[in-house]
């Protein structure tokens, strides 16, 4: 895949970040690249925030050096697709963006909680669903499993029916 905007060719996928990086060049000189398509694009361009950008915070506390992070989101002004391409900056001790006893606790469930209360509340049960999807992706990085579908699993055992907060306002 050519990523020559972001530094170089995509030569490797680094063991450790397998799940969400690649790291472009041989030389590892550039960062590695965080890149995603959009979570929920239908609650994005009916006004809803991103969840990747909810999201942030919590990779910010796993980062241990900077990120690009890579990916789509709905700019309403101009009613059109905005790709960004962010240099992030791992979260230093002491910041009080994520809880505090992140990432030690690593439940899926309270994760997709925070990121939808980032966001206004869930625009419908697609929306909680992709909440849970990236919640179990943070969970499962932070775990050191890096498996999305061990952690939906670990979820439908504590709490069947996943159905935590009430439909977010509705915005125009």
């Amino acid at each position: 895949e050519d990523l020559s905007r972001f530094g170089g060719r995509v030569r490797d996928v680094a063991e450790l970040d397998r799940l969400v990086f690649v790291r472009p060049g041989a030389d590892h000189a550039a960062p590695p690249v965080f890149a995603r398509g959009t979570s929920y694009p239908l609650a994005e361009r009916c006004g809803w925030p991103s969840l990747q950008l909810a999201a942030r915070p919590f990779r910010r506390a796993l980062y241990t050096e900077t990120v690009r992070e890579v990916f789509p989101v709905w700019d309403a002004p101009t009613g059109s697709v905005k790709w960004l391409s962010d240099l992030v900056e791992p979260l230093g001790s002491g910041a009080s963006l994520v809880p505090h006893d992140w990432p030690a606790r690593t439940d899926p469930l309270a994760i997709a909680a925070a990121l939808l209360e980032a966001v206004g509340g869930k625009f419908d049960d697609g929306h909680e669903e992709t909440a849970l999807l990236l919640g179990c992706e943070l969970a499962a990085r932070a775990r050191g499993t890096y498996s999305v579908l061990d952690e939906l699993e670990r979820v439908d055992r504590l709490e069947p029916g996943f159905d935590a907060l009430p439909l977010g306002p509705a915005l125009p």
